[in-house]
């Protein structure tokens, strides 16, 4: 799902609520090193994340990437879409 890169590239916190394994999310998130789904029914987590999350904003503290996301950014995917297209 895009949202993900645009989550990514925002470095803020990403909360993954998730009952079953999707596969394509999980690599991903495994990927990039944000791989901590938690399941609808574990409130103590989610309650934990979600005021991580919020003490995270309040201080208006990053999330810092020690990733490459240079390609997960528009400007890059813009660009390589049009090569794709103009190969064609």
């Amino acid at each position: 799902p895009y949202k993900l890169f645009d989550y990514l590239v925002s470095k803020k916190d990403i909360i993954t609520l998730c009952d079953h394994k999707n596969l394509d999310v999980a690599s991903f998130l495994e990927y990039y090193k944000k791989n901590d789904i938690v399941s609808y029914s574990n409130k103590k987590k989610i309650e934990k994340q979600i005021l991580d999350s919020f003490t995270n904003f309040i201080l208006d503290k990053k999330i810092e990437n020690k990733i490459d996301i240079s390609k997960l950014k528009f400007d890059f995917l813009s660009k390589k879409m049009i090569s794709l297209f103009d190969s064609l």
